[in-house]
Order: C-alpha cells, then structure tokens, then sequence
C-alpha cells in the first residue's frame, strides 16, 4: 500500500504550506488541511450540518469528524478556508480523482 506522504525527492506540488508535508494526492492534500482548519470548519460552517448529517446532500455520517472532513472537501469549503489564510486554494474537488483513494489519515 503506498504511503499518504510523498517521499522527499518526490514532486512537492501537492505540498501543506502551513507545515511542509507533502501528499501523494491533492484529494489527500484536502484531506489534511481540512485536519489543520477543523475548528473552523465546525464553526463557520455550523449551517450546514446536524446530528452528523450534512444538510447539503442529506448523507449520514458515523462520527462528527467524518463529516467535517466531508463538508470541507466534498462541498469545497475548505478552499474558503484556505483563501482567508493566503494559502493558495486548492482545484475544484474531483470525486473522480478521490475515488482513486484508498485510505485517509485523518490524524495528519
């Protein structure tokens, strides 16, 4: 299985700005910002969820941070995040490219 961090000698285009690792995939990428910014995505974007459901697209989840992970990167707003901060903000999110993604570490 490979590793969710690149290697050092690895493209660092898919790089945190706010500590300096780098992922093997954008979606990662999202992934782990949505970690560093999970207070404010509780916060900011309380509207959108209840009882571990996102009132976006209705769909249920086991956990709290499971769904902050998903508003953050399923519904984008972790680029509104990222825009706020002067980081550069991410593509648009591509289900196509994060079905490609096994596993996420969402301790990073």
């Amino acid at each position: 299985m490979k590793s969710s961090m690149t290697s050092d000698t690895e493209d660092l285009k898919n790089q945190c700005e706010k500590c300096k690792k780098a992922f093997a995939s954008m979606t990662l990428l999202r992934y782990h910002y949505c970690s560093h910014f999970r207070g404010i995505l509780k916060k900011k974007f309380a509207n959108l969820f209840h009882d571990n459901k996102c009132l976006e697209c209705a769909k249920t989840f086991p956990n709290h941070g499971r769904l902050l992970l998903h508003i953050g990167v399923q519904h984008d707003k972790i680029n509104e995040i990222l825009k706020s901060k002067g980081i550069a903000e991410l593509p648009p999110y591509s289900a196509t490219a994060a079905a490609h993604v096994l596993c996420v570490d969402t301790t990073a």
